[in-house]
């Protein structure tokens, strides 16, 4: 039996295409990476709703690649903001299940900044010369604890000076 678990991630979508290059090494400066991944790129917020075939969550890194990295879906917050106009490492974010305080968490949590996370991924793909390409969206990882979820609960998460965002799983 499979049971979700949910997950908030900072997410970016990529507004123009990020060249790939092994000889290239993507950096983050004061914030911003050096891919300049924030020119005119949506950050947003979001649930991820993690979605293991791994029963009882017994996982090795070989069952993780088997199984997707556990990916599910992911639901976006709506609210649209330039990441220049935050501190990301010091964004705070509270996340509630069923309408009690279940976590908080900084950005921080994902390598020390969320871009940091981006501009990994970037490296790694650059090796295989695989580019980041506009459209795609980025998730960090999570800034708080995976969470299990069943049929009738609800998540709410609030991201300071960026909004909110809701799911509910039926």
């Amino acid at each position: 039996m499979r049971i979700p678990s949910v997950l908030l991630s900072i997410a970016a979508l990529v507004a123009a295409a990020v060249p790939s290059s092994a000889d290239q090494t993507w950096l983050v400066q004061d914030g911003t990476a050096t891919f300049s991944l924030t020119e005119g790129t949506l950050q947003s917020f979001g649930f991820e709703i993690v979605d293991s075939r791994i029963r009882d969550w017994k996982i090795r890194i070989q069952d993780t690649v088997a199984d997707n990295a556990s990916c599910g879906v992911f639901v976006l917050g709506d609210a649209e903001a330039d990441p220049r106009a935050f501190d990301l490492p010091n964004l705070r974010v509270r996340v509630y299940k069923n309408g009690e305080p279940l976590s908080e968490g900084l950005g921080s949590a994902v390598q020390g900044n969320p871009l940091t996370a981006v501009a990994w991924l970037a490296n790694t793909l650059g090796r295989y010369d695989i580019p980041f390409r506009a459209g795609d969206i980025i998730l960090s990882g999570s800034v708080v604890p995976l969470e299990p979820v069943v049929a009738g609960d609800t998540m709410h998460c609030e991201v300071e000076g960026l909004g909110s965002a809701s799911c509910s799983f039926v």
